[in-house]
This record gives structure tokens, sequence and C-alpha cells, in this order.
């Protein structure tokens, strides 16, 4: 290495947090590494160091300094444990930090280029200083129009979580919420502009409801939906009281003993549906509710003889879950035997 120090040159700085391990407080004060290189070949001596703060990358203000002497440099490689600038130095502007180096005791400092700027990380210290009082452990940050104010949590009643369950939030306040809009008109309003998805449900990695960008809604599935309209993947079920939609499918095979149910549908809960008593052309299926407030429709499968079969159902008039059908030859009335398609809404 070269007496002179004219030729060293800065080639990497890594602000890191400093934490005081025993104060309550984060404080401003932050570590600093860094490698000098003496005329190309990593420095082994010891090097006095000034930082100075800058309030932009080149000129301006030097609104802050600190020294250190006898800094150790090993294969090119420094630490500073604890660089304090001062709480005045991170007002929410940038800040730019430059390096003058000189050999221990010489004090022939080069001024290194180009000045770092500080990242944010030494910056959560500001949060300390946004109030006159400032905000501890126990506060959050509220905008007041001008300035953020801290605030303790505990005066926060609309936004919650329970001590029970920290990970959980909910809100208890009488107004309503916002999402993309400042004007909610519900409990909750989520607004998307125009060709953007508004609202997104997953399970694990599975999405399972979106309401589309073309208006549409999908459920059960990742699936592009009509326009303005629905798409649903997987059983619909509804309860037994409403209406507009299927609440059971039932083919039936109503051929006296043989009787049986050959498959059904349940669109109410997770009842069965049953055969309860058959003679020829006729048999009776038994529903997990009351049908007397449903709607039916009721048809043959296939033909008899070339004819059509005539199919009529009729509830139980001592039990209304229970429905019986009766199949018969369309040109005389017979009873015929035969599969039936039952439907009820």
């Amino acid at each position: 290495m070269k007496n002179t120090i004219n030729k060293i040159t800065f080639l990497l700085l890594s602000p890191f947090i400093f934490k005081h391990i025993c104060a309550q407080e984060v404080g401003s004060g932050f570590s600093y590494q860094g490698q000098l290189l003496d005329s190309g070949v990593p420095a082994n001596e010891k090097y006095d160091i000034i930082f100075r703060a800058y309030n932009q990358e080149t000129g301006g203000l030097d609104i802050a300094e600190e020294s250190f002497t006898d800094i150790q440099v090993d294969n090119g490689l420094f630490n500073i444990s604890e660089l304090d600038l001062g709480d005045a130095v991170f007002m929410g502007n940038e800040v730019w930090l430059e390096l003058s180096v000189s050999k221990a005791n010489e004090g022939n400092f080069i001024t290194l280029s180009p000045r770092q700027r500080i990242s944010a990380a030494p910056y959560a210290v500001q949060a300390e200083f946004l109030a006159a009082n400032g905000a501890d452990s126990n506060d959050i940050l509220q905008f007041d129009g001008s300035n953020w104010v801290p605030q303790e949590l505990t005066d926060i009643v609309q936004w919650s979580s329970d001590s029970t369950d920290p990970d959980s939030i909910h809100y208890n306040g009488s107004g309503q919420v916002g999402i993309g809009t400042n004007f909610p008109n519900a409990k909750l309003t989520v607004r998307a502009d125009s060709n953007n998805e508004a609202l997104r449900v997953s399970l694990g990695q599975n999405i399972k409801l979106r309401v589309n960008s073309n208006g549409g809604l999908s459920v059960g599935n990742f699936t592009e939906p009509p326009t303005d309209g629905l798409f649903v993947e997987g059983s619909v079920k509804q309860p037994v009281t409403s209406d507009g939609m299927m609440k059971y499918m039932v083919h039936a095979n109503c051929s006296g003993t043989t009787s049986s149910i050959v498959k059904s549908y349940n669109g109410v809960n997770s009842g069965s549906v049953d055969i309860v008593g058959s003679s020829d052309g006729n048999c009776g299926i038994s529903f997990p509710f009351d049908l007397s407030q449903r709607f039916w429709q009721v048809s043959a499968v296939d033909v008899f003889d070339g004819e059509n079969k005539t199919v009529t159902c009729a509830l139980n008039t001592g039990d209304s879950s229970v429905m019986f059908c009766n199949l018969t030859r369309g040109s005389n009335g017979a009873r015929r035997n035969g599969p039936i398609m039952l439907l009820i809404y």
C-alpha cells in the first residue's frame, strides 16, 4: 500500500438499524458497514472517518455530522457499531450520507463520492417524532388534516382486536366502510374501476368467488362467468321454503314390488328420498321435508307399446312429505309399470 491516501475509494455502504438492547425505544442510531480500498487494494490499518448528513445528493446543507477515530479496517472491511446523527435529521426529507477518510492521526481527509442515500430502515425512528409529545408503544398514528398525531390504541373503538384472538380485527363503528371509494353506501362497499375485478375470495390457493370485470359472478371456480351473469361449479342448494331453484330431482322406477329410486339429487339438505309403498303402476315416494307448499312436475321416462304413458302425483293426505304417483296407459288408463321423473321446486 502506498503511503498516500488520495486513492482511497468507497465501494459499499450498508446502513442497518441499530437497536439498544436495554432501551425501550429504538433511538436514532444505526450500525454502518463499509469497505475501503487504498490504491485498489483492500486496506488493513486504522483510519479516522467523518460522517456528514446532507439534504441532497450534491451540494446542499450539512445538517449533521459525527466523527470516529482509530477505526480498524481489516481486509478492506470496517464496521461502525453505532452511528447516531440525531433525531432532527429524519424529518421526512431525503438524507444523503458523505464520508471523509484519513489514515489515523494524519488529518489528511479525502472526501469519498458519491454520497449515499440513507435507506428506509433508519427512518423507522421518525415515528417517534411525528408529534410534539411523540408516540409510544401503546399509540397509533392518525392524520388530523395536517399532521400525523399519536393516539392511544384504546381510544380507537371502531377498529379493534380481541385479546383472545390477536390476529383478527373487527370494525365496531356505526358508519360504513369503503374500499376503492370515499363514499360507501352500505356497511361495506367495494368499488373497482371499469375492466377491473372487484372481489376475489380464496381457499388456500384456490379462488372460489370472483366478481369479474365483465360484471358476472363465478362461484366455486376461478372461471370467467357470463357477462352480467352467474357461473356456479358444484351443487346448488337453498332452504326448503325458498322459491326459484330445484329442491329435488328423482328418477324412480314404479314397478310393483321391484320399485326403486334409480337416482336422485337433494338440493336442500343431506336427507334421502325413499320408496315407502308400491303396487303395479303406483309407488309412494318419501321426501325429508314437507311438500305442501312446493311445486312439482312429473313425466314418464319411456312409452308403452308405442303409446304415451300418463303420470299423476298427489300428496299423501296423512303425511305431506310423501307423494304417491300413478303411471297409466294413455289410451285406456290401465296401470302400467315403468320409470318416472319427478321434479320438486
